[in-house]
């Protein structure tokens, strides 16, 4: 999906089957969509344990990226474009 960055939150939480804190990436992003008149607003949530979690929140605002999503639906990959 290619959208443009326009705010993170880091979130903590804790794990509901083994109790530990971690931490989750909000990516807030806008895309244009054929199903929305105007803009699209999307949160895309990174979990700490996945590959691309630093690199997620090392990238600046306001910038054009891709999100990839695996078959379950997670991401996947987040790379500026």
């Amino acid at each position: 999906m290619k959208c443009t960055l326009v705010g993170k939150e880091m979130v903590s939480y804790k794990s509901k089957d083994t109790g530990e804190s971690r931490k989750m990436l909000i990516l807030h992003v806008t895309r244009t969509t054929s199903r929305c008149q105007g803009i699209a607003t999307d949160q895309v949530r990174v979990f700490s344990g996945q590959e691309c979690f630093g690199r997620a929140s090392d990238m600046p605002l306001d910038n054009a990226i891709s999100i990839d999503y695996n078959q379950r639906g997670l991401v996947e990959d987040v790379e500026l474009l």
